[in-house]
């Protein structure tokens, strides 16, 4: 159930990671004196600061661009389960094995969304590689659970569970891959 919460969350980290963005962009390109020229119209004015605002956050997450906003959106989907799972742990789960297990997956999914999310766009690969692995954690626990609770269930089949965790834990291994090797993201 996508609640207001959630997408409250989900809305402050894409700010969170559009400002830490401009903050890196606009400390490495000097702002250009401005002209006395006026402006068009208002609407164009701010439409054009807008489309450049956008253009340069853009061109200021250094390449792959594409598998760093891939990775972003994991991470962002890794804090919305986190967030979900705390406030609303799933009750199948939690009346068999307790709060305690439920919570415990939900933080590490949360803060390893929250770790790794703030770190993909600035290159700190050792901050994200530290997220990745909280990330891993928490689905390990989750993944425990099902498979633990699939045998003996009465309450249904919980095999897509199962995969929907398998499928989901090797796309963040896959982007520790990529920065397995150097603590920061090299410089080009």
């Amino acid at each position: 159930m996508l609640t207001p919460e959630l997408v409250i969350a989900a809305a402050a980290m894409f700010m969170i990671v559009a400002a830490v963005s401009v903050l890196g962009w606009r400390r490495a390109r000097p702002r250009a004196p401005r002209s006395r020229r006026p402006a068009r119209s208002a609407k164009r004015s701010i439409a054009c600061q807008l489309r450049e605002l956008l253009v340069g956050v853009w061109l200021s997450i250094q390449e792959p661009r594409v598998k760093k906003l891939l990775a972003a959106c994991a991470y962002t989907a890794a804090v919305l389960v986190g967030v979900h799972t705390i406030r609303e742990p799933p009750s199948s789960l939690q009346g068999v094995l307790g709060l305690a297990i439920t919570t415990a997956w939900g933080v590490f999914y949360l803060a390893g969304g929250l770790l790794g999310l703030s770190s993909v766009v600035q290159g700190w690969w050792w901050l994200e590689r530290l997220g990745i692995y909280t990330i891993l954690i928490g689905a390990g626990l989750y993944l425990i659970v099902i498979l633990y609770l699939h045998h003996p269930s009465e309450t249904g089949n919980r095999l897509p569970q199962y995969w929907a965790i398998f499928v989901s834990v090797p796309m963040v291994a896959y982007r520790l891959t990529d920065i397995w090797k150097l603590p920061y993201e090299p410089r080009r």
